[in-house]
C-alpha cells in the first residue's frame, strides 16, 4: 500500500521527475529500515520482559498512525522520509510483538503448522486486497480537497487504528 503508490504521491504532490521520485523512495525506504532495525528488538525485548502484547501491538499500531498522518499531510520531501521512518518505527515493534502474541493464541499444539499457515494467510491477504481497492479510494480522495493519495494514507491509518483497537479483544494473553 505505501510504497506502491509513494511514486504517484511524490510526482504528483511535490513535482518530482523520475530520478527525484527514485532518490527520494531510496531514502525513505532507507530510514523505514532504520525504524524497524532499532524497533523490532527493542519492542520484542520490552514484550517479553513485561510479559505483555496487547499493549505493545497497540502502541505500534498508534505509531503508524501517527507516521501515516504526517506522511498523508507532508508539507515536503524531508517530511516524508520522517513519516517513512516513523512508520518503520510501529512496523517493526508491531511485527516483532504480533507474532508473538500470535503464537501465544494458537488453538493447538497439535496444529501449530497449519494455525500458523491461516496467520500468513491472514497476514498476505491484506497486501494483495489493498492495491485492488486502492485505486477507488485515490478517485473519491481526488475530488476531495486533501487529494487523493493522502485520502489513501489517511484510510491506512484508519485501518491501523482499527488494528490498534481490536487488538484488545484478543483473548488470553496479556
Amino acid at each position: 500500500g505505501i510504497a506502491t503508490f509513494l511514486p504517484f504521491y511524490l510526482t504528483e504532490k511535490f513535482h518530482l521527475d523520475e530520478q527525484g521520485a527514485i532518490s527520494t523512495i531510496l531514502l525513505a525506504n532507507l530510514a523505514s529500515t532504520v525504524g524497524m532495525v532499532i524497533s523490532s528488538p527493542i519492542g520484542g525485548y520490552l514484550s517479553d520482559r513485561l510479559g505483555k502484547r496487547r499493549p505493545f501491538v497497540a502502541a505500534a499500531g498508534i505509531i503508524m498512525v501517527a507516521g501515516l498522518v504526517v506522511l498523508a499531510f507532508a508539507p515536503s520531501v524531508a517530511i516524508v522520509i520522517l513519516a517513512q521512518a516513523v512508520i518503520g518505527l510501529g512496523a517493526g515493534s508491531f511485527f516483532s510483538v504480533d507474532l508473538a502474541l500470535a503464537t501465544q493464541v494458537l488453538p493447538s499444539p497439535d496444529d501449530t503448522a497449519k494455525d500458523l499457515g491461516v496467520l500468513n494467510i491472514a497476514n498476505a491477504l491484506p497486501q494483495s486486497i489493498a492495491p485492488a481497492i486502492a485505486p477507488g479510494i485515490i478517485a473519491l480522495g481526488s475530488a476531495t480537497a486533501i487529494g487523493g493519495y493522502s485520502v489513501w494514507y489517511l484510510f491506512g491509518a484508519l485501518v491501523a487504528l482499527l488494528g490498534a483497537v481490536l487488538v484488545y479483544r484478543i483473548k488470553g494473553v496479556k
